[in-house]
């Protein structure tokens, strides 16, 4: 005897479709072999370059990696200063533009390395972001 089964989707069609642009980020970096774990997204420096344990560096999927059915384009970025000291504040300006055909997210980051410190600092350090909605061919 056949059962009839029925699944409520809701609103699926939309992303199988690509009318919605779903906007996920991984919390996480997936490393491309074991023998890179641990691999944090702000390792410290080796010496020898950029590398995670004599390997590349580079990884599978890196920390807030997302896929999404829309493009962005970055443009006019600027900076306070260029130069800051350890009491200093800073700002950044930048125009992002929905460049595909439906509407998205996007997370905005900024990632900063302090090359002249003292003391060891990560290759990478996220310091901010903003994530902004923008409807296609739109300017934030």
């Amino acid at each position: 005897m056949r059962k009839k089964k029925y699944v409520i989707l809701f609103f699926a069609a939309f992303l199988l479709f690509g009318e919605y642009s779903p906007a996920g980020r991984l919390p996480i970096t997936f490393p491309v072999f074991e023998g890179q774990l641990p691999l944090g997204y702000n390792h410290k420096p080796t010496g020898r370059g950029d590398d995670n344990m004599n390997l590349t560096g580079k990884s599978n999927f890196p920390f807030v990696f997302g896929l999404s059915y829309t493009t962005f384009a970055y443009e006019n970025i600027n900076f306070g200063k260029q130069t800051i000291s350890k009491s200093d504040s800073n700002w950044l300006s930048v125009k992002v533009t929905n460049t595909g055909k439906v509407a998205g997210d996007e997370v905005i980051q900024l990632n900063i390395r302090d090359k002249l410190a003292s003391l060891a600092r990560p290759v990478r350090e996220l310091k901010g972001f903003k994530r902004i909605h923008a409807k296609t061919r739109r300017v934030q």
